[in-house]
């Protein structure tokens, strides 16, 4: 009684819908006709098919080795009483001009069609910019009914279904196996997947149109074609395209049949920056630093309002929209200093604690930072806590930082942070261990910092894994008033450096001639228009150095990026942001292939995020 129940609620569906039949082949002998031309490549023409033919080769189609009998027989009744409502009573035909002509009963034979309607439309065109003059553009399948993707909805359709009945997916993994299969979009694949099987039947995709245009709702022109063929593995087939030099700035793709009938075009995607308000509360969003966290960008910083540690995590791949923040400490004055990275698992933070001058630290209790557990206090002795740097260390957490006039570094005793060994003091030379930054270079933990008071920039290396014996800190760069706000990388296999030279507020650049860090390279100057460089974060993307910094003669957010894989010369700087006073405070990190930046905006007091895409 169940079955029959679905079944008829599927007719009526089908009756109401009223949509056009259309039928072709789905494996078997095809009749050729000659190759039609479409975009300057030829297009095979399939042959056309009648309902009887279809229901015939639906009769005859065995079931799937270890697929229910049963189960396997209430598909193939429901799909053939699907097809044959849907194959009755006055269609519409679509015709290769993609023009309909009447249908019924003395004509029920349908050639193919190319995918049409809004289920059907390709959604997610990307258009990503590679940074090196070249573009590449990717999009995913859409094809409602093929869920084998060979191409054309037909009868082999049917077996995914029976072979992934009752499967599941989440919502966001709309690319994985079971999402293609379930067609009804209720989350499961199940008998109500036969309906857009039915529907659709004969659709067919021979390949897209490439096209682009001056504007998203202008004009597009053909100027490529992309062919079809089945995916090589179990989740929605995915395309990659590398855009030719062309005038064109928005790019969409349509898909055709095999006789190069258009279906409905793509959404428009271009390349840009986008910008976002992460939280718009009252004066927050200094101190950041910017880290994926279980895939989805999160932010750690601090509350200038009520002198709070925050966090916030994105809810998207994107962070397009970010979810309410979450206040992790807000015992007495603390969150400056904030460092976020993920520890075994788990998000956490370093951070200074400036009403007891201590260093702290602070670990979530889950993957997505949702539940926080307790701080731990790591260092109190002195005034300590300030340019704290998170990274992890042979396994475990370990924080570099600024105490009682030195450079000091500690890892912890286990993998969680839960307990900390004693701190090593790393450089005691003058004031140093300010503007630190903590990376692990060729096996060993190694940082950048300014020597403050003589204003040098240096850099220092461990001996061992753990940063239990530290070698002579190393002077990188001396000319002048340099070395603040340095952010340490490895870039192409050595150390580098981005940091602001003082004197001429210049923003600068230096990478290592060898693995270690023992010699250094020549300074170069990356940007020098007005005055440049503070806050600068340094990350490689898709291959090359790049760097976010704050412009202060114009209060702008500015990233550059090198045009080659060591940096030795860089692209002409961008302004991303110049609304109000914005741009301090700025981390760079790349976000799903894609650079991206979470920065201050001290004009509304808001934390901002940038992203390319």
């Amino acid at each position: 009684m169940r079955i029959r129940g679905i079944l008829y609620g599927i007719t009526v569906a089908l009756v109401i819908l009223a949509i056009a039949f259309v039928l072709s082949t789905c494996g078997g002998a095809h009749r050729v006709a000659p190759p039609l031309q479409s975009g300057g490549q030829a297009i095979q023409v399939a042959d056309e098919v009648s309902l009887d033919e279809a229901l015939d080769e639906l009769d005859a189609y065995p079931c799937p080795e270890g697929v229910d009998e049963a189960l396997w027989g209430e598909l193939k009744k429901a799909l053939g009483e699907a097809l044959q409502e849907t194959g009755s009573g006055e269609l519409q035909f679509a015709t290769p001009s993609g023009v309909s002509r009447p249908g019924g009963r003395e004509s029920d034979r349908a050639i193919s069609t190319p995918p049409t309607g809004e289920d059907n439309r390709v959604d997610d065109v990307d258009l990503i910019d590679n940074l090196d003059g070249t573009f590449t553009l990717t999009w995913h399948y859409k094809n409602a009914g093929d869920y084998d993707q060979n191409g054309s909805v037909g009868i082999s359709d049917i077996t995914p279904i029976a072979m992934h009945y009752g499967e599941t997916y989440e919502p966001e993994d709309m690319n994985c196996l079971a999402a293609v299969i379930d067609g009804s979009g209720n989350g499961v694949v199940d008998i109500a997947d036969v309906t857009p099987l039915a529907i659709h039947y004969g659709s067919q995709v021979a390949g897209y149109v490439v096209e682009g245009g001056d504007a998203p709702d202008g004009a597009f022109t053909e100027f490529d074609t992309v062919e079809y063929a089945p995916p090589e593995s179990e989740e929605r087939k995915a395309f990659s395209y590398g855009v030719p030099e062309t005038e064109y700035s928005w790019f969409r793709v349509t898909p055709y049949d095999p006789e190069s009938a258009p279906g409905d075009p793509s959404n428009p995607a271009n390349v840009q920056w986008h910008l976002c308000i992460a939280d718009g509360s009252e004066d927050v969003g200094t101190n950041t630093s910017l880290q994926m966290v279980n895939g989805y960008p999160a932010i750690s910083y601090l509350d200038r309002a009520n002198r709070d540690l925050k966090y916030i995590r994105a809810t998207d791949m994107k962070g397009s929209d970010w979810r309410p923040p979450i206040t992790v400490d807000s015992e007495g004055n603390v969150g400056n200093y904030t460092s976020l990275q993920v520890v075994n698992g788990n998000p956490a933070i370093s951070y200074r604690d400036t009403t007891n001058f201590d260093l702290k630290y602070v670990r979530a209790s889950d993957a997505n930072g949702d539940i926080w557990g307790t701080p731990v206090t790591v260092d109190s002795d002195d005034n300590v806590g300030m340019y704290t740097s998170l990274q992890v260390v042979n396994g475990h957490p370990a924080i570099c930082y600024y105490g009682g006039g030195d450079l000091k570094y500690v890892r912890a005793s286990d993998a969680n942070g839960d307990s900390w060994g004693a701190p090593v003091i790393v450089d005691s030379e003058g004031i140093a261990g300010w503007d630190t930054s903590l990376q692990v270079v060729n096996g060993y933990p190694a940082i950048s910092y300014l020597l403050y008071v003589d204003w040098d920039l240096k850099y220092a290396r461990a001996t061992d894994a753990n940063g239990d014996n530290w070698g002579t800190p190393v002077v990188v760069d001396s000319e002048g008033s340099v070395g603040s706000d340095t952010s340490l990388q490895v870039v192409n296999g050595y150390p580098a450096i981005s940091y602001c030279d003082a004197t001429n507020y210049d923003l600068k650049y230096v990478r290592a001639s060898d693995a270690g860090g023992e010699i250094w390279g020549v300074p170069v100057v990356v940007d020098s228009e007005g005055d440049v460089g503070l806050y600068t974060s340094l990350q490689v993307v898709k291959g090359n150095p790049a760097i976010s910094y704050y412009d202060i003669t114009n209060e702008d957010l500015k990233y550059a990026r090198a045009s080659d894989a060591d940096g030795d010369t860089w692209g002409s700087p961008l302004t991303l942001d110049s609304e109000g006073s914005v741009g301090s405070h700025t981390f760079l990190q790349v976000v799903n292939g894609n650079p991206a930046i979470s920065y201050y905006d001290w004009t509304n007091g808001d934390l901002k995020f940038a992203i390319y895409h």
